[in-house]
């Protein structure tokens, strides 16, 4: 180039520098890893088992889905080959999402009853309750976390507090559209309601304005599909920005229809470096039950370390709703209750507290997808947004901040006299 014309120089790159995407999203890795975060994860995963087994004992029925259980990491569980640890681990990394879709999946389920229908109904609100609370919170760590990476972090009581104030927004962004899709239910329900009548007229006129419903049913699914997929970034909408839950349904429906192919291709990448992280830990963890195991055989028995290190099924698990429920049918209205029998209570063998901190120490890797889920969440949504709005990564709502006051302006100085 001559050297009259000099070459402007390149504009500086955001953020402090030229960061790829997968390597802002690599970095969940870490963040999950955190002991707060890690934590905060296994406290969730709790809630919802105890939920979940709260639900299916008040209202027993046909279950939908897999639902969450006490599911162990790779390299605890059976032996097995890379593919099926692969396949595994991948199962694990999806869970984190399917806990919202399974009671999801219950609620339009047809043919059920009505059994299914409120349990469905419980277990979805349940999850959108713990999770928008756990799940923010770990965000908001995780994103304080990367929009300053090397700082000191954000603790677990200030991130719980933050969203704490905010559990209303968390609750109704998502669901907020399902009542929606419960009113546009409502014509084809009257239409329902005319068709079991019995008599040919009232068959044909149900028939008739099937169209009706036909019509409401797009809106319906639309948003269905909304909440289905944009779920986490509405916790994230409030978890960063401290927003209420129109604007973070409104947000997260924004990004995800404007940016549809790059929050796809996150969401896959965010996939499968889940399922690597989730394989490694399990890998880890079986790694620790195998020296503990070593380090009892170095001094004990070797068929009392195989029955509790080496056990697939620990000995005392979360209690059975089928055998709660027919101890509860045994107990007749007049008080003549048969004696409680010692087969309903666990039994207490010598291995039986092994199996009870072996399955600890699987509750944890699981938990690891969880953390994983939301800290890859945070860094999604801030790459979102810095596409769809030009907000720089480390730009995050503080409350603290801005609730200070503007400084006063400065005083006006007087200007020169008037002219005589």
């Amino acid at each position: 180039m001559p050297a009259d014309h000099p070459q402007p120089p390149s504009p500086a790159p955001p953020d402090g520098g030229p960061s790829p995407a997968w390597l802002r999203l690599s970095g969940a890795l870490a963040a999950a890893s955190a002991p707060k975060s890690l934590a905060m994860a296994v406290v969730g995963v709790v809630l919802t088992r105890l939920g979940t087994w709260a639900s299916r004992v008040i209202f027993p029925g046909e279950q939908t889905g897999v639902g969450l259980g006490w599911r162990l990491a790779p390299g605890i569980s059976e032996g097995q080959g890379w593919g099926a640890g692969l396949g595994s681990a991948s199962s694990i990394a999806a869970d984190p999402w399917f806990v919202l879709l399974d009671p999801l999946r219950g609620l339009f389920a047809i043919g059920r009853g009505n059994a299914v229908f409120a349990r469905s109904l419980v277990e979805l609100a349940w999850v959108v309750l713990v999770w928008g609370l756990v799940g923010g919170a770990i965000a908001r760590m995780a994103a304080v976390g990367a929009a300053a990476p090397g700082g000191e972090g954000l603790g677990i009581g200030s991130a719980l507090r933050f969203v704490g104030r905010r559990v209303a927004s968390l609750v109704t962004a998502p669901l907020g559209p399902l009542a929606l899709v419960a009113g546009l239910a409502i014509p084809g329900a009257v239409l329902g309601l005319i068709g079991r009548w019995g008599s040919e007229l009232s068959g044909g006129i149900a028939s008739a304005l099937a169209i009706v419903p036909i019509l409401l049913a797009v809106p319906s699914a639309m948003l269905v599909l909304g909440v289905a997929f944009t779920w986490p970034l509405m916790v994230l909408t409030v978890a960063v920005e401290g927003e209420d839950g129109f604007e973070a349904l409104g947000r997260a429906f924004s990004y995800a229809r404007r940016r549809a192919g790059h929050y796809a291709l996150a969401v896959l990448g965010s996939w499968g470096l889940g399922t690597v992280g989730v394989l490694l830990v399990g890998l880890f963890a079986g790694l620790v039950v195998h020296l503990a195991s070593w380090a009892f055989a170095l001094g004990g028995e070797d068929r009392w370390v195989e029955a509790g290190f080496r056990s697939r099924s620990p000995a005392i698990g979360v209690p059975d709703p089928d055998r709660l429920r027919a101890i509860s049918r045994a107990l007749d209205s007049r008080g003549n209750a048969p004696p409680p029998s010692f087969d309903d209570l666990p039994r207490l063998r010598p291995d039986t507290f092994l199996g009870v901190w072996i399955r600890c120490v699987g509750l944890v890797a699981y938990a690891w997808a969880f953390s994983f889920f939301w800290s890859a969440f945070a860094r999604i949504y801030l790459l979102l947004r810095r596409e769809v709005d030009g907000t720089p990564w480390e730009d995050l709502y503080d409350p603290v901040e801005d609730a200070e006051p503007f400084a006063p302006d400065p005083p006006a100085q007087p200007g020169p006299p008037p002219r005589p």
